[in-house]
Parts: C-alpha cells; structure tokens; sequence
C-alpha cells in the first residue's frame, strides 16, 4: 500500500508511524489572496478561490534535491521523514487533493474549509473527496510546517474556519534562543507569542467574522454547532524546554551509546485534519529531529514522532 493510501486510510495512525513535512511548491493565483485590515492598523490574508485547494503526495525526504528545512539548510539527507509534497497539480493519479493553508513571517493567514466555484476541477477518474458536481471538496486539510506558529480553528465541524498565525516578533526577549534560555524565560517569550496571536485572531472573527452563518436580518449568528481549539509551540514542541531538550540528548546518548556533546535534538510541529463522515478532525504532531557524531561523522533523522487530536474538544 503506498503512503498517500495509508495516510487516506488512518492519518493519525500514519502520522504516530512517521514523521511528516509539508513542502508547498504550487502556484498561487495572487487575485485569490484577500487583503483584510483591522482596526488596529494590522492586516491579514483570507485563502480564496482555486487557492483553497491543492494536491498531495507523500514521498520520502530522500526523494528529494531540497526539502526546506524548519531552521534553514534542506532535510533531503535526513532518514525517517516523509515529505507532504503539496503542488498545483495532481502529478499522478495517486496523489489526493487538500485544503492548503500558508504561512509567513509575522502574517495571519485564513482558510474556511467550504468548497468554491473557484476550486480544481474533476480532471482524472481517482480522487479523494466528497463530490460536488465537477468541483473536488477534499477531506484532509493541511499547513505549512510550525516552528513557533499557532493554528486555530473556529466554527462548526462541518466548515470550520482554520487560521495560521505567526508573530516572530513578538518575542520580548532580546537574543534569547531556545538554547540559552531558562525554562522560565522560555516559557513566557512562549506565552507572550501565544498571547499575541490569540489576539490577533480574535480581533480577525470579531471585525472580519467568517465562522457563522448569515441570518435573515443581515447580521451574522453562531452556528447550531461551534466549537474553538487551537496548538501553540508549547503544545507541538513540548521538549523544547532547555531542562527537557538536556533530557532529550541524555536519553538519546545513552540509547546511541555516544556522549551527550555529540547530540543535537529539535523538536517541530506538523498540523493537519481529517474529514471523518461530515465533520472535521484536526491533530498536531510532534517530531523529533536528531544529529548525532559517531566516528567523526554526522548523522541526521527524525524519530519518535507522536500526534494527538487537538479539535473539537
């Protein structure tokens, strides 16, 4: 069975078993990114049109020339990660279309997982959604990889609305790294960031509302069902904590036989959702990048990967 099957079959099995990247190389159609202002003087990007969907192919990291790497460099050399290769295009008929949602440096980006006249049309005899004349509504959800990023999800399980939001800068923290900080400070440059974004979020629902329904007065309403959740880099990068991240390269030491300076660990985060029957489901995954030095030479993978259910709760 190949990776696109399996990852359709189960994703959060799929994804206990591996540990998975997203590369985005498709095209976007610029007419299709809406430009929306706040009220305190911030912007942010809804995903429209035919920019909603995408196609999927998982393929190994080794596969590739370059895999953008969550800190820089490529993860193509790295063993034991599979790329969620997301293009424009189905490059083969065992490819599967997604809701795609990017991401940027200091940016808030939205998503209502609603099919648009806009979408990709039927062009092959295989796909995986749910029909919709000749429109593909896919049933899995996924993006850009996290590395400090929050994902939000509002609204009801049938359509909820997915928001990706970066505030790089909003770390108070001058100079700080995850290395050289102490747990305390790790933690509340971690709050603060999460707290910036909450934020920004919530100013998005309040002043650009997109999670309810219309009602005949003109004024929007709450759906009969809605639910709120969201992941932080506290929750997908749990062992960042410098106290953890030392454990984390003992532990790995001991079970590589090497000493603790010749290992280098990081953690990451991956979220993507799942249509089960009519209603969404999302998870983040954790995954875990290891470098280590045996006989003067580095080796690089990624292990240990777990994925938990984060939406509805």
């Amino acid at each position: 069975m190949s990776y696109n099957s399996q990852f359709i079959a189960n994703p959060q099995a799929f994804a206990q078993k591996y540990s998975l990247i997203p590369y985005c190389s498709m095209q976007v159609n610029q007419a299709h990114m809406k430009d929306l202002a706040l009220s305190d003087g911030s912007h942010f990007t809804e995903v429209r049109g035919d920019n909603k969907v995408a196609f999927c192919d998982i393929r190994p990291a080794t596969s590739f020339s370059y895999v953008p790497g969550d800190l820089g460099g490529s993860y193509h050399e790295y063993k034991g990660l599979l790329v969620l290769h997301i293009t424009s295009d189905s490059p083969h008929s065992g490819a599967f279309p997604v809701y795609y949602l990017p991401w940027n440096t200091d940016q808030m980006f939205r998503i209502k997982l609603k099919p648009s006249p806009h979408h990709a049309k039927k062009t092959e005899t295989w796909f995986f959604g749910l029909a919709g004349g000749d429109t593909i509504v896919p049933n899995i959800f996924i993006t850009a990889a996290v590395q400090g990023c929050s994902v939000f999800v509002r609204g009801d399980p049938e359509s909820p609305v997915v928001y990706h939001v970066n505030a790089s800068s909003s770390n108070p923290l001058s100079g700080a790294t995850l290395r050289s900080a102490d747990d305390m400070q790790f933690l509340e440059a971690a709050q603060h960031k999460a707290t910036r974004m909450t934020q920004w979020t919530a100013l998005a629902q309040l002043e650009r509302p997109k999670e309810g329904p219309k009602l005949l007065t003109g004024q929007r309403g709450a759906p009969a069902r809605s639910f709120s959740g969201q992941t932080h880099l506290t929750d997908y990068m749990p062992g960042m904590l410098p106290a953890f991240l030392s454990r984390h390269q003992q532990n790995y030491a001991h079970l590589l036989g090497i000493p603790a300076t010749d290992v280098e660990v990081q953690q990451f985060g991956t979220v993507f959702g799942f249509r089960a029957e009519r209603d969404w489901v999302f998870y983040y995954q954790t995954r875990t990048a290891l470098s280590y030095r045996r006989d003067g030479v580095w080796h690089d993978e990624f292990r240990d990967p777990v994925c938990l259910k984060f939406w509805p709760t």
